[in-house]
């Protein structure tokens, strides 16, 4: 299921961005920008994320994004920890799904 869902993404020929940026104490802005395979936004989507705590447990959490335009969506995290964190983020659009996955360095 998991390879299959990789082949689909990856015919679908979409880019996604990640970006990071730090916050007041351990709060995160991150903006997630989604591209189809013209580099042309696609807006529409619900993206979400699961926030994971790969060194300890008891600290994992879901955020949804909000649409900002331009296939741009944003969220505001609180992080109860410095340290690595692994961000799984779902993109749900009409024209098909995207994951991605990365791993952040809060200080």
């Amino acid at each position: 299921e998991e390879i299959e869902a990789a082949r689909a993404q990856e015919a679908l020929g979409w880019h996604g961005d990640l970006v990071f940026g730090e916050g007041e104490a351990h709060g995160a802005r991150v903006e997630f920008t989604l591209r189809d395979a013209a580099r042309g936004p696609l807006d529409g989507a619900v993206v979400r994320a699961r926030v994971m705590r790969p060194t300890h447990q008891g600290y994992d959490f879901d955020v949804a994004f909000r649409p900002r335009g331009d296939g741009r969506y944003v969220a505001e995290l609180e992080l109860p920890l410095p340290g690595q964190w692994e961000v799984r983020v779902t993109a749900e659009h009409p024209r098909g799904s995207y994951r991605l996955v990365e791993r952040v360095l809060v200080p």
